[in-house]
């Protein structure tokens, strides 16, 4: 994604989050822990740009990885609480963001906006989980 945000400067010292990581952390925050190909599509990217990240955010102690019991296979991905304060903190920050944009709207229009907007976004996902063959 092309935008002045990303890369994102944290409030964490020589921590910059780009946007695919920003995907892993919202992902992981909404839905929980993920296998590392679902993580993949649910961020539209491969599994092995997948796999790059996730060891890069476990380096970083945003993500957590660890492997079930009863299947030693598979690699379930989680966020450490340092990723959800990350997430949290990028959260506040679009908040911020999307407030001084709606300035111009009273209450009631940004209660209106953010119910159609999160409405839209619901469609969206619905629509783009639907290439996942599920």
């Amino acid at each position: 994604m092309n935008s002045p945000l990303w890369p994102l400067q944290t409030s964490i010292k020589g921590l910059v989050i780009d946007w695919n990581s920003y995907e892993f952390l919202r992902e992981l925050s909404h839905k929980g822990p993920h296998r590392l190909k679902d993580l993949a599509a649910a961020a539209n990217v491969t599994v092995p740009q997948a796999s790059r990240l996730v060891e890069t955010m476990v380096k970083q102690k945003l993500l957590v990885q660890s492997t079930p019991d009863d299947d030693r296979r598979v690699t379930i991905i989680d966020l450490t609480r340092r990723g959800r304060s990350v997430f949290e903190e990028i959260e506040d920050l679009f908040s911020g963001l999307m407030r001084d944009r709606v300035g111009c709207m009273t209450d009631d229009e940004v209660r209106v906006f953010a119910r159609l907007y999160e409405k839209f976004a619901d469609e969206v996902t619905r629509w783009s989980d639907s290439f996942d063959g599920s």
